[in-house]
């Protein structure tokens, strides 16, 4: 069963082992440049500059959803679109959806 839920300061080790697995995925890992630092300064300081969703299925992490920021340089603010869903392993594409859907939702 899919939940999702909000990210906190403890997953941001597993926020950057999903950024590093997507940038495999795209064939791009150089991009990866997102590190804990950029991720806690920015996603979980005093003025959040973007926010991550962690998906788990049957209680296992599962995906991820950053919405307002840039997945891989993990600095809010650079990317060019506002709304990222990656999910960097594989689950249902029905439940895909529905993180992205929820993730789109909650962000506006």
């Amino acid at each position: 069963m899919l939940t999702i839920r909000p990210a906190t300061v403890a997953d941001v080790p597993l926020i950057l082992q999903f950024i590093r697995e997507l940038a495999e995925y795209e064939r791009d890992p150089q991009a990866a440049v997102a590190t804990a630092a950029d991720l806690l300064r920015d996603g979980f300081g005093p003025e959040p500059k973007f926010r991550v969703d962690i998906a788990e299925w049957s209680g296992e992490p599962a995906g991820f959803a950053f919405s307002s920021g840039t997945t891989r340089r993990g600095r809010g603010g650079l990317a060019s679109t506002s709304k990222t869903c990656s999910c960097a392993r594989a689950i249902a594409a029905k439940e895909s959806e529905k993180l992205c859907s929820y993730t789109s939702r909650v962000s506006r």
